[in-house]
């Protein structure tokens, strides 16, 4: 019964974090394109604080849903750690991180979006 009852919290608090997680991302910063023979669309932007950071790439150039993306980031975090402990980088930690995303694709339109967690 235990079990059975800790089975359906689980499964209810994964699909209530599926759901939030779908909804939360907010666009910052975008950038969108149109041509008949080619588009490029780039958009970059400083994010203080920041908890999650991701970048999308949307419409209709290139065929087949198919562009070609490109990304950076770059963070500033300051921390302190015993000599010779392991780091994971999170950009959660961050000071500071600069996003940028940039397409290009064939005729229609392209759209980057650069997103964050709020």
């Amino acid at each position: 019964m235990k079990t059975l009852l800790l089975a359906a919290i689980l499964a209810a608090t994964f699909a209530a974090g599926a759901v939030a997680g779908q909804s939360a991302w907010r666009p910052f910063a975008t950038d969108t394109s149109r041509g008949e023979y080619g588009t490029y669309a780039a958009a970059f932007a400083k994010v203080e604080r920041p908890k999650a950071l991701a970048v999308r790439f949307t419409g209709t150039a290139g065929g087949r849903g198919l562009v070609e993306g490109v990304w950076r980031l770059n963070c500033q975090a300051e921390v302190k750690v015993r000599a010779g402990a392991l780091l994971v980088v999170n950009v959660a930690t961050a000071k500071s991180c600069n996003l940028s995303g940039s397409a290009i694709g064939g005729g229609g339109t392209l759209r980057v979006e650069l997103l964050r967690r709020p």
